[in-house]
């Protein structure tokens, strides 16, 4: 029986930013399915498998978490926090992306927890590099 395929939870805002991360997975060869969420509580929701996501069977928990720092709202770093504060959670792989280059972010985010960082727009050789470096996760 094959293993069940790796799921990626994106959690962007941006409908464009989605299909294009979509493509870039694509045209890396990576086939992991990719659930969208356009917000911190709709992340949250999902990774605590409450209401609509409730039945794991539809929505499997996710081998990656890759989030976008600049959410409206509440950003990606009140996931990052939300997620340290739940040690159980501690194997979920979390990768964190940004349009803004600035160092203290990127400092703040592995010390949160995050694994790796990829800048906006994300590039094919970038998700390619992340496969190989965390090869477990992704399918």
């Amino acid at each position: 029986m094959a293993a069940p395929e790796k799921l990626i939870l994106l959690v962007e805002d941006s409908a464009d930013d989605v299909f294009l991360f979509k493509r870039v997975l694509a045209k890396a060869h990576l086939k992991n399915p990719v659930h969208a969420v356009a917000d911190i509580e709709d992340a949250i929701r999902y990774l605590e498998g409450s209401g609509t996501y409730a039945d794991r069977s539809l929505f499997p928990w996710p081998s990656i978490a890759i989030v976008d720092l600049h959410l409206p709202n509440k950003d990606g770093f009140y996931l990052l926090q939300w997620l340290r504060e739940r040690p159980n959670l501690a194997h979920l792989n979390l990768v964190v992306v940004t349009g803004v280059s600035r160092l203290a972010d990127m400092n703040r985010a592995y010390q949160m927890g995050a694994s790796s960082f990829l800048m906006k727009p994300v590039k094919e050789e970038d998700v390619r590099n992340l496969a190989r470096a965390f090869p477990t996760y992704w399918t």
